[in-house]
């Protein structure tokens, strides 16, 4: 029979105290109607910016390989004696009160009584009442339920029996408290458990580990991914494609007190079951709001076949489309008036004036959005409209020496594929101009565009190999 015990917990020895976080206004939306020309840029206020939307996507794993596991030869267990005092001579010497625990589980001690008699002893021992959550379910399929439950010292054990002895069979430490899920997810008639670290300082995030039984002992299908800001609530499981088996998704918003945060955006990261471990899908951001995101964005859509999305975003950069500006010293002055990085709160410094906008970010970008736009043209067969494009990149940007380096990069391409109409020989030669010429890389995504930005490498200009 299942018996869940409710995992509400009382902070005391348990658990360490969790921040409230502030609200703070994210950065600004996206705004305005594309035009032909360049908007003009200004001093970003704030707004609050709109969450990614849930994608949709079409599956790779088939739902026909999996591999119902039939329940396992019932686990054999301590006998359970009738109710009878229990005796806890060095409770109070003995912190972690695990041995004690597995001992009278196999002097066939029941778990009720003993989690009832502990809480006893520690509410005794501390002057308010103490509790100790636990849940009984069978998640190794031998037909008889484990016992998750919290621990001292920051920890959560798994117990579990065989051949008459009950055992550890999972340790799992956490910061301030701990949330899970128990459910089975991938269909193989042994659930997974998914355990949440909570973590929390100003604001709180979780670190997500799945677990599963196999054979013997646990196995770990996904280990300790962050998600910061956020809570446990914001944990969704829910089918995104159409092979009937349920994603792992969360929202993830902006750390209030991180530095240069406007450039953060809200985030969706999906995990999906791969047969073998639970494995990330493209990260989704809300949508972009400055020159280099977008590019980014293009490039991970172009990544994934998703080509009239990145021709959009492509050409939004050229035409700016409400998309502002960022620069090395634009990121020293969001963190010098970051109200974290003050010394003294009440004492603030003096504001530096706000940056003069980089002359090299936009024809750098607009530039390097022209060639992505052919090399698009180009994979889907679409050659007459490529030749055209490469012809607007060298009239529009011919003279401007900030772009030069991307036509060069550009005309690399070019000469190479028209020689063997291969799309591999012109990304090798794009790929050896951008080794020959890492400066072209930075502008594109490089450590000061925050720590969601890729760092690209010359690899990354020329993905149709």
């Amino acid at each position: 029979m299942r018996k869940v015990i409710s995992l509400f917990f009382v902070l005391g020895i348990f658990l360490s105290a969790c921040g409230i976080a502030s609200t703070q206004p994210a950065p600004p939306a996206q705004t305005g109607t594309p035009t032909l020309t360049p908007t003009a840029t200004q001093t970003p206020t704030s707004a609050i910016t709109p969450l990614p939307t849930i994608p949709t996507f079409t599956p790779t794993f088939d739902v026909s390989s999996i591999v119902t596991v039939s329940p396992a030869e019932k686990a054999k267990c301590p006998t359970t004696r009738e109710k009878t005092e229990i005796k806890l001579v060095d409770f109070y010497t003995t912190y972690d009160y695990t041995k004690d625990l597995i001992d009278l589980l196999n002097q066939g001690v029941s778990i009720e009584e003993i989690v009832i008699s502990f809480e006893k002893e520690l509410t005794k021992l501390y002057g308010y009442r103490i509790k100790i959550p636990y849940t009984t379910e069978d998640i190794t399929n031998d037909l008889i339920p484990e016992i998750l439950i919290v621990g001292r010292q920051h920890n959560t054990i798994i117990l579990g029996c065989n051949e008459g002895t009950y055992k550890e069979l999972y340790k799992f430490s956490y910061v301030n408290y701990f949330e899970y899920k128990i459910v089975d997810l991938n269909q193989n008639n042994i659930p997974e458990i998914l355990l949440g670290n909570v973590i929390c300082n100003r604001q709180c995030g979780f670190r997500l580990t799945i677990i599963e039984w196999h054979n013997d002992s646990f196995s770990e299908l996904l280990n300790e991914v962050d998600a910061y800001p956020a809570i446990w609530d914001d944990l969704i499981i829910k089918n995104l494609d159409t092979d009937k088996l349920e994603e792992i998704y969360w929202e993830s918003g902006i750390p209030f007190d991180v530095l240069a945060k406007s450039v953060m955006r809200k985030e969706i990261q999906i995990y999906k079951w791969t047969g073998i471990t639970y494995s990330p899908l493209q990260i989704y951001y809300s949508p972009p709001e400055f020159l280099f995101q977008a590019i980014q964005d293009a490039d991970r859509e172009t990544a994934n076949e998703e080509y009239s999305k990145a021709l959009l975003n492509y050409q939004n950069v050229i035409i700016k489309n409400g998309l502002n500006w960022w620069s090395p010293e634009r990121e020293k002055y969001e963190i010098v008036i970051n109200p974290f990085t003050f010394d003294d709160p009440n004492n603030p410094p003096t504001f530096p004036p706000f940056p003069n906008e980089n002359p090299a970010e936009y024809p750098s970008l607009a530039a390097y959005a022209y060639y992505r736009i052919m090399l698009l043209h180009l994979v889907q067969g679409q050659d007459a409209e490529a030749t055209p494009t490469y012809q607007i990149l060298q009239d529009t940007f011919g003279t401007n020496p900030y772009a030069a380096p991307y036509i060069e990069m550009t005309t690399a391409f070019w000469e190479a594929y028209q020689s063997t109409q291969k799309m591999y020989d012109g990304c090798a030669a794009a790929i050896q101009y951008a080794a020959e010429h890492p400066e072209i890389l930075i502008p594109l995504g490089s450590d000061y565009h925050g720590w969601q930005s890729h760092t690209y490498v010359p690899a990354d200009v020329c993905p149709f190999r």
